[in-house]
C-alpha cells in the first residue's frame, strides 16, 4: 500500500489513503527535504495477515 508523507511544524506524518498513520518522525527542514520526495509502502499482505509491517521505500538512493 502506498503511503502519503505530509508535516506540520513539528512531525512528519505517513499515511494511508484512508488516513491511517504507519509512521511519523519529528519535523525539520533537513529531513523533511529527504523523506516528502521518496515513495513510501507498507505491505497488504503482511497487514491482511495480521503480520509485524516496515514502512520502506524503493526510491533512490536507498
Amino acid at each position: 500500500m502506498n503511503l502519503k508523507a505530509t508535516h506540520d511544524d513539528y512531525k512528519i506524518i505517513l499515511l494511508s489513503e484512508d488516513h491511517t498513520i504507519y509512521g511519523f518522525t519529528d519535523y525539520t527542514e533537513e529531513s523533511w527535504a529527504l523523506i516528502g520526495g521518496l515513495n513510501w509502502y507498507v505491505s497488504d499482505k503482511d497487514l491482511e495477515e495480521g503480520k509485524r509491517t516496515y514502512i520502506y521505500t524503493g526510491s533512490e538512493p536507498f
